[in-house]
Parts: C-alpha cells; sequence; structure tokens
C-alpha cells in the first residue's frame, strides 16, 4: 500500500496563527535514499557505456513520492512547528524566538541523518512565504503572485492541450474562486473528443473572466478548532453551494468554499428537498471540519430551519428524503439557523454559478435509498396499465399535477409535501396518481371486493389524490359484492 500524502489543505490549515516561517529544501531529495541490492537491480539502466546499477532511489520510480514522503515524516516525527511535503520543509512559530528554536531542532535532526539542503531555495524568519503555490501570511492564505502572473501571461490556447495547461493551472486556485467551473464549462467543451477545436466569442469571455477571478486579491483564513464554525448553506434551481466560515469578532471569516451543479433527477427536487441537499452535501463535504463540534448551519429556507431544528421533531407527514437527510445528520451536533437570502449572500452567489460534477458523495447514497422508497410505492400499484412510465407522462398531460410539477421545479410550491422522483409526483411516500389512470388504480382496488375500509387503508399507503375516498365509496356503493362485505360481520 501506498504511504498516505498529506492534503495540502490540512498543512495550509495547520499554519494557522504563526508569524514567522522558514522554508527549507531538499537537495536532490531522492538521492539520499539508499537502495537494498535486490531493489538497485530494478533500477538497473542501460546506457551506451554500458548498463549501470543505480544504488540510490531514482527520480520516476512510481513508489518514490510516498515512499520518500514516509521516511521524511519518519524523520521529522516529533518536532512541534514542522511539516514537510515531498522535499518542501516549512517550520513556523508565533515568534522569532520560538521560530528559532523549532528551526534549529530540525536542522539537528536533519544533521542527524545526513540531510542536505539547497540554500539558494532556503528561506529564513519571513513574516510572509510562498508554499505550496499560496502565500501565507499572519492567519491569510492567498495565491501565489508568480503563478497568477504565469496564468495572466499565458496566450489565448490554440489547441486541446494548451486548454488542458490553462484549466489546470486555474482549477487549483478553484477553492478561491467560488464559480469556477460555471466559467470554465466554455473551455472545457473544446475538450470533447467528438466536436471540432472552435474558439468563440463565449470562449474569449470565459478566458478573461477567469483571469479576472485569477487577479482577484480573495483571502481565505486558515481553519481553527479552537474558532467558532458557521456553514452557510444555499440551493438555486441548478447547483447547490456550502461556505464553511469562522465567526471572528461577530464577523464571518471564509475558510473555504464549495459548490457543485444540480444532476437532471435533483434538478426536480422541490425547493424545499434542494435547500436540505445543499446541507447534506456541505456537511459531507466539510465532513473532517465538522465531526465531533457544534456548529451553526445557517439555511435561507425558513421551513427548513424548523424542520431540521435540534430540538423539533420531525413532521408527520415529512417525505422519505428529508426523512433520510434528518437521519444523516443526526449524528452532528449542530444549531439551525434561519437568515434571509438577501443576507446570504456567500452561499447564494455560490449555488447560482456552481461546480458542474456527477454528485457522488453521501447525497448519492442517500437519494438512492429515497428512490427505492419511493419505487416501492410505485411498484404497490403497478399493473400491465400502470407502470413508473405511464404514471409520469400522464402527469405531464394532466392541468393540475403539471402544475403543481412545474412549482416544484421552480421552487415556487407553498406544499412541501410533494416531491418528485423520476417525473412521477409524491405527496410524502405516497403516488399522486393523474386522473388518466385513477379508474386502473380503482378497478385494482376493487377487484378483491374488500369493503370500503380496507380499500381505503390499502390506498392511503401507497397512493392519493384529491377526493380519493369519495371515489372508493362510490365504486364500493354500486357494487353487490362490496355490500355483502359491508354488512357481514367481522370475523374472530
Amino acid at each position: 500500500a501506498h504511504y498516505p500524502i498529506r492534503r495540502i489543505d490540512d498543512i495550509l490549515n495547520s499554519l494557522r496563527n504563526a508569524s514567522y516561517f522558514c522554508r527549507l529544501d531538499l537537495y536532490k531529495a531522492y538521492l539520499h535514499v539508499k537502495m537494498d541490492s535486490e531493489s538497485a537491480k530494478i533500477q538497473t539502466i542501460s546506457t551506451h557505456r554500458g548498463t549501470y546499477t543505480m544504488n540510490r532511489l531514482s527520480f520516476g520510480v512510481k513508489t518514490a513520492p510516498s515512499e520518500f514522503n514516509r521516511i521524511l515524516d519518519q524523520i521529522l516525527c516529533g518536532l512541534e512547528g514542522t511539516l514537510s511535503y515531498f522535499d518542501d520543509i516549512v517550520i513556523f512559530g508565533r515568534t522569532k524566538e520560538e521560530c528559532s528554536t523549532r528551526l534549529e531542532n530540525c536542522l539537528q535532526r536533519l544533521l542527524k541523518y545526513d540531510l542536505h539542503l539547497n540554500k539558494q531555495k532556503c528561506e529564513f524568519f519571513k513574516t510572509q512565504i510562498t508554499y505550496l503555490g499560496h502565500t501565507i501570511r499572519h492567519n491569510q492564505i492567498l495565491k501565489s503572485p508568480a503563478n497568477v502572473r504565469a496564468i495572466m501571461d499565458m496566450p489565448r490556447p490554440s489547441n486541446p492541450d494548451e486548454v488542458r495547461q490553462f484549466l489546470g493551472m486555474v482549477t487549483y486556485y478553484s477553492r478561491f474562486i467560488p464559480d469556477c467551473s460555471t466559467m470554465t464549462y466554455p473551455l472545457r467543451k473544446l475538450l470533447q473528443k467528438t466536436s471540432k477545436f472552435y474558439w468563440s466569442t463565449e470562449c474569449e469571455v470565459a478566458l478573461r473572466k477567469l483571469k479576472a477571478e485569477i487577479s482577484s486579491d480573495r483571502v481565505l483564513t486558515p481553519y481553527d478548532p479552537a474558532l467558532p464554525i458557521v456553514l452557510t448553506c444555499d440551493a438555486s434551481p441548478t447547483g447547490i453551494a456550502g461556505v464553511l466560515s469562522h465567526l471572528i469578532n461577530g464577523h464571518e471569516r471564509p475558510v473555504a468554499f464549495a459548490s457543485r451543479s444540480l444532476t437532471a433527477a435533483e434538478r426536480n427536487y422541490s425547493q424545499l428537498d434542494r435547500e436540505a441537499l445543499a446541507i447534506v452535501f456541505s456537511v459531507s463535504h466539510f465532513y473532517m471540519y465538522l465531526y465531533g463540534r457544534k456548529f451553526q448551519l445557517v439555511t435561507d429556507n425558513q421551513p427548513l430551519s424548523r424542520i431540521f431544528h435540534e430540538s423539533s421533531k420531525l413532521p408527520s407527514m415529512t417525505s422519505a428524503r428529508l426523512l433520510r437527510y434528518a437521519s444523516f445528520l443526526s449524528g452532528f451536533e449542530y444549531e439551525a439557523k434561519f437568515k434571509k437570502g438577501t443576507e446570504n449572500s456567500n452561499a447564494d452567489c455560490l449555488s447560482r454559478a456552481p461546480v458542474r460534477q456527477t454528485a457522488v458523495s453521501m447525497d448519492v447514497a442517500i437519494n438512492k435509498e429515497v428512490h427505492d422508497i419511493c419505487s416501492s410505492s410505485i411498484n404497490q400499484i403497478a399493473s400491465s396499465h400502470v407502470t413508473a412510465e405511464t404514471i409520469a407522462q400522464e402527469t405531464d398531460r394532466d392541468e393540475e399535477l403539471a402544475r403543481i410539477k412545474i412549482d416544484l421545479i421552480n421552487g415556487k410550491s407553498t406544499d412541501q409535501n410533494y416531491t418528485l422522483d423520476d417525473g412521477v409526483l409524491f405527496k410524502g411516500q405516497r403516488v399522486v396518481v393523474p386522473k388518466a389512470l385513477r379508474p386502473a388504480i380503482l378497478s385494482e382496488l376493487h377487484s378483491t371486493h374488500i369493503g370500503v375500509s380496507k380499500m381505503k387503508q390499502l390506498a392511503r399507503r401507497y397512493c392519493t389524490w384529491n377526493g380519493i375516498d369519495r371515489a372508493i365509496e362510490d365504486i364500493a356503493k354500486s357494487c353487490e359484492a362490496c355490500a355483502l362485505t359491508r354488512s357481514s360481520p367481522a370475523k374472530a
């Protein structure tokens, strides 16, 4: 198994509260590692002067990065304020004296294991350093000016390879760009193998917008476990978003942004369900920062702030999807808070400029379970004439249900009990049957002549429509067999 490489976010967050920094660069890092005889044979190279066996770890070996990280982590183990990423070592402290002490301890450890440094690339006792493509100063994370300048100086791409190179540099800083994927979408279309490379006006506009965002001075705050956490979530008809922030002196300071676009199925959700999905996505995305800690959960959906409130019970008619979301959130300690959309600008703009990606986090598993529950309800009422496809088709043809469906998609529905799943309208966990299919459903319910009460009980479990009780009563009254069932005494 490969040794896990430390996440860049974790390293940057570890530099919080530091005021002085030192950066050390190992000289030809891999060549410090001796190989045993068997491994050395694998590294034998052939030249015009013969074959040579390399007795040191060679550059280009697939496992070299993770193996070198493992060795360096073991060497630096136990040193406070000292972190490494491949051959780059950063030492930090709140005061110059603290940083100096930690630097001396690190240098002694490197001397003990005979590791050499590249003096030209080392920096000492700086209040601001460039590390891992970011500029770090006291409790602030910014983009590296050199990298920003390199992106700004890049000419207009003339082929897919140059587009790919430009996008690679931009997406490295996507955590600083709330609407990154929306802006890069015209450029990503140029990478499709089925389309011919054509630089359109849309591509030129996207290129300029991206360069403008890259050149902005947006600043992030390192995550600090000692500070209060605020998670602000929002959803639009096309995307969901979350902003993780620290509350510092009454002001919210962003730690990280996250957003994604909705899938075709998720765009059919009601606004309530989309807002709930935004919460689940954000909590899942920032799981490592939120789990085991109390945080403030902010949403601009007032009914949702009551439904997910930590001290309130779920309404009896809560949909299956919200039940699953609530079950997931029950594993976290949070305080739900309502904030108007006009005051929720950070997450609001993110959800309207989402990162386009496939939903592959925890919400996928939850959505699958919800879909299975909905499918189960459809299967219970299915027959040769009534299927999921016919229900969806007739729902679109039904004037009343089509209007409810459109309101759900546009977020204008006032009844929060309605949801959509694969084009089928549900009220709670029950299928809302369109007018054209109601006779077939009534015929199925009536086929065994079980009487009015049992027909109603069976119907209420799986399907519904306005006036269903009256329709069942009418069909039962006109049936002699049902009348006999109604008149007969109950069996012991």
